[in-house]
């Protein structure tokens, strides 16, 4: 069973940079399972890039801190920096 995950992201959108804070947690992980059909512990833990995008879109949009798509979000290719608690 996955841990929450804090991420610290930085998102560059017109030339200015947006730093944001958001900790994942089961809710997300389950977010990224039902839309890929895949196991989000197998692939957060091997480091799949679209893996680690959603579940921090997914977060962000749970907790009211972006209204991007996840489309918007990815195109964006935001700094993403990591600690499990």
């Amino acid at each position: 069973m996955l841990k929450p995950i804090k991420f610290d992201i930085v998102i560059t959108d017109g030339g200015e940079s947006v730093p944001l804070s958001v900790t994942a947690s089961g809710t997300d992980y389950s977010a990224y399972e039902e839309k890929f059909g895949r196991s989000s512990y197998f692939d957060l833990i091997g480091y799949h890039y679209r893996a680690w995008m959603f579940v921090v879109w997914h977060a962000l949009t749970r907790t009211g801190q972006t209204e991007l798509t996840y489309d918007e979000f990815e195109a964006l290719t935001p700094d993403v920096d990591y600690e499990t608690n």
